[in-house]
């Protein structure tokens, strides 16, 4: 549980074969998301979620995608999530990566334009299979502002919304 009371969590939950996003905030999870797409290693749900896993609270907005269900569904899905972030009247906005990937995904300082406009926050598995992608932080014009070295914990202060 976070100490603070505006605090909130996200990651992926290894139920069975399947992985549950998660989203905790004030004493409850706040979106419905199974992970759609196969890896090989966890079973995807196999179709979309039938909301956004979006949430919004004070000042922020909040999105999830799992994984390799940045590809899901041609990249719709993401790209769908993407987009319902960036409509958002909250000045803080944040895409969260729960992953298990490996060092082809986010290649580069910069993870693109399409991302732009949020902070994207990839919390990558450190018991990898294969060589991972490095955890990271971003700035709202997609440059990695902060890469995990190891297996430590990322502690970022951002600068204030634009």
């Amino acid at each position: 549980m976070a100490r603070h009371p505006n605090a909130a969590i996200v990651g992926g939950a290894l139920e069975g074969r399947r992985i549950h996003a998660v989203l905790w905030h004030a004493g409850a999870n706040r979106i419905d998301y199974w992970k759609i797409e196969d890896d090989g290693r966890t079973d995807g749900f196999g179709k979309s979620p039938p909301a956004l896993p979006v949430y919004e609270f004070d000042d922020i907005c909040v999105g999830v995608v799992i994984c390799m269900d940045i590809n899901a569904v041609f990249g719709s899905f993401c790209r769908a999530v993407v987009e319902r972030i960036g409509s958002s009247q909250h000045p803080w906005k944040f895409l969260c990566v729960p992953a298990n990937m490996g060092s082809y995904w986010f290649e580069g300082s910069n993870i693109g334009v399409h991302l732009a406009g949020m902070h994207v926050i990839a919390c990558n598995h450190t018991n990898f299979h294969q060589v991972r992608c490095a955890s990271f932080v971003t700035n709202t014009a997609g440059n990695k502002i902060h890469i995990q070295q190891g297996d430590e914990p990322i502690n970022v202060k951002l600068p204030g919304p634009v």
